[in-house]
């Protein structure tokens, strides 16, 4: 896991400075390292699974950003237009 904590930005700064592909590489691998996580402990009381289930579908969202540059019709773990435009960026000054 690159984030501990199931922290979206905590992932999004610590995975900035990877190329586009690698970061997707890394969302994907993060979303499912997260999903097998939950599913594994769903039973245990103090598992956060609501927090879980948001950070996948933000990482999830970030996917098809870099991937589409589709932005998320709904609210989806407060994710902020600014975390969008950095990968938007990245990817723009990786692939011209």
């Amino acid at each position: 896991m690159i984030s501990e904590n199931f922290d979206i930005y905590d992932f999004v700064a610590k995975t900035q400075n990877n190329s586009l592909d690698n970061f997707i590489a890394l969302s994907i691998r993060e979303a499912t390292t997260a999903e097998l996580y939950y599913w594994k402990h769903r039973n245990d009381a103090t598992l956060e699974g609501q927090k879980i289930r948001e950070y996948v579908q933000s990482i999830k969202a970030l996917i098809n950003y870099a991937r589409y540059e589709s932005t998320p019709k709904n609210d989806v773990n407060d994710i902020s237009i600014a975390v969008l435009e950095q990968i938007k960026a990245k990817s723009n000054s990786t692939f011209v």
